[in-house]
């Protein structure tokens, strides 16, 4: 993952230029394609991977000091194919000043569950009911707000463990902050879109494959969506998406069709 500088390039007025760099958060697989999409276009990118095998600087991505120290004289940050680290990504442009997909804010409601499902709920977007102090309703789903993955995230048939799950969630939660959902059986879908000065394109609906045991965990996207509604899931993704404010770069929602 470690790139050297291509060259020098033009200007408009063809003068030559330096190439311009590009601080990248994360060096995984989930980065890859967009560190290479950056540097065929002649930008040299900076990476940012506690992992030194995997980045150009020994920094993690969601150490933000850190990346605005590697960010100080950078043209660009972005945190690809990733959740948390956008957080940073977003925050450390705005103290720089450099280009970022989306704003600070706009970051912070994006990678915060609980301030997500509020601002989704001012809108009026479908979601399952929800409240940060107790179980809506059983089944219920039981996790962490500030965490991705369907991490430390238990779901409940009853109450008779609630509160080993509650604490599970508080503790793998980075606020100590838990969330409690009802529990919404149903197909799933991911709807991948771009938008552009506040216009959304869905890019494409997948079907998501889970492992077996392992509710909201997938083993594989299949495109096209079979399931019926993936047309609905899109309108549905295209609203959520400009009720948490974000007018551009890349999405990917997750829903379930119910």
């Amino acid at each position: 993952m470690v790139a050297g500088r291509t060259g020098l390039g033009a200007d408009g007025a063809g003068r030559l230029t330096p190439p311009r760099t590009l601080v990248v958060l994360g060096g995984g697989p989930a980065q890859r394609h967009a560190i290479r999409a950056a540097q065929a276009l002649g930008v040299h990118t900076v990476v940012c991977d506690s992992d030194p095998a995997l980045g150009d600087v020994p920094v993690s991505s969601e150490d933000a000091a850190g990346v605005a120290r590697v960010a100080r004289d950078a043209d660009g940050l972005i945190a690809p194919g990733t959740d948390w680290p956008v957080r940073i990504a977003a925050g450390v442009a705005e103290e720089l000043g450099i280009p970022h997909p989306v704003p600070a804010a706009v970051a912070l409601v994006c990678t915060d569950k609980l301030a997500q499902r509020a601002r989704l709920d001012e809108a009026g977007i479908p979601q399952p009911r929800w409240s940060a102090d107790a179980p809506p309703a059983y089944p219920c789903v039981v996790k962490a707000a500030d965490r991705q993955g369907q991490r430390a995230m238990t779901i409940l048939a009853g109450p008779e463990a609630l509160e080993e799950a509650a604490a599970r969630a508080r503790e793998g939660s980075r606020s100590g902050r838990v969330i409690y959902e009802e529990f919404v059986p149903g197909p799933e879908v991911t709807v991948n879109g771009f938008s552009l000065d506040g216009r959304f394109m869905p890019v494409a609906v997948t079907d998501r494959v889970h492992f077996e045991g392992v509710p909201g965990v997938a083993r594989r996207h299949v495109f096209p969506a079979a399931a019926d509604g993936a047309e609905a899931a899109a309108a549905v993704a295209e609203r959520a998406v400009a009720a948490l404010g974000i007018t551009s770069g890349p999405s990917y929602v997750q829903l379930i069709l119910a």
